[in-house]
């Protein structure tokens, strides 16, 4: 789920970290201020956020080696000529 720009201000989140898990972050950030960051609570929403980040990290690196990819058969098409 999306979050958009007020919603990333009022969490006071950095812009490095306003990515597409920003909700997840959120969710997290108001479960360490609610619990005062004790290490051994939510660990769900830590693991949710840190899920998300994985997923996101494997898109871009498919959408490298497919660009790779097309940049290799390309090449190779041209070599033929």
């Amino acid at each position: 789920m999306p979050v958009t720009r007020q919603q990333m201000n009022d969490a006071q989140l950095p812009l490095a970290w306003r990515d597409h898990c920003a909700h997840k972050l959120i969710d997290l950030n108001e479960c360490r201020v609610g619990s005062k960051y004790l290490p051994w609570t939510c660990s769900h929403e830590k693991h949710s956020y840190e899920k998300c980040l994985y997923k996101e990290y494997l898109l871009r690196m498919k959408a490298q080696v497919d660009g790779t990819a097309a940049a290799k058969a390309e090449a190779a098409a041209e070599a033929a000529k």
